[in-house]
């Protein structure tokens, strides 16, 4: 089992972040290790998703998310290739001057075939670098929204 969690600044509002947390089948645009998501029920703030990814080879698992605009983003695994455990959550916080507090937490657990300490590794390190990359996508959005608001005036 490997546990993780981390804080970033974001610098667009909770709404922006949360909009991109939650534009799932977009993931494989920015995301480095998600090769495809399919989105297989939506209802009410709840969705489950097939999620493909590939660290070291590809591999499959579902997730069920739980939306509650614009706070926090919360998932757990239904069924995975070589996981036996996936769960964690987003919560969003407004700072001043419309910038988010983004807090990441994850808990997974592999397969016996792979040892913990290896796990404990991937997601220490995978961590910082997926925050960036939802961060990066959120402040690129959030830029190319003021180009076009300002050049409509």
């Amino acid at each position: 089992m490997a546990q993780a969690f981390k804080k970033i600044i974001v610098n667009v509002a909770p709404e922006s972040l949360f909009n991109v947390i939650v534009d799932y089948e977009s993931y494989p645009k920015f995301l480095s290790t998600i090769r495809n998501v399919k989105i297989l029920e939506r209802k009410k703030g709840k969705i489950v998703a097939e999620f493909e990814a590939k660290v070291f080879q590809p591999f499959h698992y579902t997730l069920e998310l739980e939306e509650n605009r614009p706070a926090s983003v919360t998932w757990r695994m239904l069924d995975g290739d070589f996981m036996r455990k996936n769960e964690g959550k987003w919560k969003l916080k407004l700072l001043k001057g419309k910038q988010t507090e983004a807090l990441y937490q994850i808990d997974v657990e592999l397969s016996r075939l792979v040892p913990g300490f290896i796990v404990q590794r991937l997601v220490e390190e995978s961590l910082p670098k997926t925050l960036d990359e939802f961060r990066d996508r959120a402040e690129s959005l959030a830029t190319k929204s003021q180009k076009k608001s300002t050049s409509k005036r």
